[in-house]
């Protein structure tokens, strides 16, 4: 057995190790990464196999041994450190701290150590603070967090890194003065707030209700049942948020590829608008959702209970047939789901309230709090 191979093998087994001991004794581990300008010149950081220290908090005793090149593991300033492969990459993670959990960061970052290298010196920078003020001017950041890589990364950008592959140069923006900024919707990370309110297209054209001080942007998909449950935990406050003066309550769509009716479902509320303006897309809207289960899963006859649905609300027969087959319809569609990707949504129900995102169905009081909290 070669030493590199028993490194890697103690290495995945020690960090398995780490999650059991951390249940058992000390409740949580936390791993960081040490640039070797941050330790004593004299101690070696960096492994003759070209492995980084990295930190391990909160260790048990029994785990902790001195710094020498032949041990797997090392204590130095306190913390107990453990050796990954791969040369350093720093990454600054763009943040505010106070977007609690929405901009939490542990899943994103354990994806980028897999995808690029695991010895990220990351380190998290106030967006408000004088750096984060220039970075965000520099790469014209509109959301948080944002990640951006520094010195290192040149190394990295090769065919044989899987996040470099496919397009890499619109999965990486820059280099401005050697850094770049990671393209976060070409790899499935969502915005957790927006600095400045999203410039969604047409937004007197779409369905809307209210003239409140907080804008509310739906991305739904008539047919996903989170979307159902969001409408119907949350009809009665949004009338009441509404006839308050606080929301002005918008409409955008999104189905989803794996709803076969939905498509046909979405153009036929957008028709009731269109022929009838915002009221009757209202009462279709609720028609719609309050017969999901009847309408779904039909094929053909989702169509016909649309029909169904126009006539109770005494819509022009002969115009809405019109509109149902209309292409453009469908095309208006297509436009709302290409303006959610490119804020991040991905899936159904999303709510954008104010700078806030909102994904899933969020109850009442989480609503409520979020339309509060932009008031303030």
């Amino acid at each position: 057995m070669t030493k590199k191979t028993r490194f890697d093998q103690l290495h995945y087994a020690f960090l398995a190790g780490t999650i059991i001991f951390a249940g058992a004794f000390i409740g949580s581990v936390f791993c960081d990464f040490i640039p070797s300008s941050n330790i004593d010149s004299s101690k070696k950081i960096i492994r003759s196999d070209g492995s980084t220290y990295v930190s391990v908090k909160n260790l048990t005793e029994e785990f902790k041994v001195e710094l020498e090149t032949d041990n797997e593991f090392a204590v130095y300033g306190g913390k107990t450190w453990i050796p990954v492969p791969g040369s350093p990459v720093e990454l600054v993670i763009l943040t505010d701290p106070t977007c609690g959990k929405k901009c939490n960061t542990t899943q994103s970052l354990g994806s980028l150590r897999q995808a690029v290298t695991p010895a990220l010196l990351a380190r998290e920078v106030d967006i408000n603070s004088d750096e984060g003020k220039d970075l965000q001017e520099k790469f014209e950041v509109t959301a948080i967090p944002q990640y951006i890589f520094g010195a290192g990364i040149e190394d990295h950008k090769t065919p044989d890194n899987e996040l470099f592959v496919i397009k890499s140069a619109e999965i990486l923006n820059g280099p401005i003065d050697g850094m770049y900024l990671l393209n976060g919707s070409r790899v499935g990370f969502k915005p957790g707030k927006f600095i400045e309110m999203p410039d969604f297209a047409d937004l007197d054209d779409e369905p809307k209700k209210g003239n409140g001080k907080v804008r509310v942007v739906e991305f739904t998909d008539y047919q996903c049942p989170y979307c159902k449950r969001l409408f119907d935990q949350n009809k009665d406050l949004i009338d009441r948020l509404i006839d308050e003066g606080k929301i002005e309550y918008v409409m955008k769509d999104f189905p989803l590829g794996f709803h076969k009716e939905a498509v046909t479902v979405h153009v036929a509320a957008n028709c009731a608008q269109k022929l009838e303006g915002n009221e009757a897309y209202w009462n279709m809207h609720e028609k719609i959702f309050d017969n999901q289960r009847v309408w779904s899963g039909k094929g053909e006859g989702a169509k016909a209970e649309m029909k169904k649905y126009a006539q109770e609300l005494v819509l022009d027969e002969t115009a809405f047939d019109e509109c149902v087959n209309d292409k453009d319809m469908v095309a208006e569609v297509k436009a709302d789901q290409a303006e959610g990707a490119k804020y991040g949504v991905s899936g159904t129900p999303a709510l954008f309230i104010g700078k806030q995102v909102m994904p899933g169905a969020i109850g009442p009081k989480a609503f409520e709090d979020a339309v509060n909290s932009e008031l303030e």
